[in-house]
């Protein structure tokens, strides 16, 4: 080991979300499917669920 405390003051580097490639994309896609789903459920019948 080297010796060298770490401290937990505020030095680690904080990670932006929404700067990762491709979250907001997921996202969308997630809120598309729920919002597919929630209008389908009115039609479909509810013996085939």
């Amino acid at each position: 080991m080297s010796g060298q405390a770490r401290s937990n003051t505020g030095d680690a580097q904080k990670t932006n979300v929404w700067a990762i490639p491709g979250v907001l994309a997921t996202l969308v896609a997630v809120a598309s499917a729920f919002g597919a789903w929630s209008l389908l459920l009115p039609v479909l019948p509810t013996a085939v669920l």
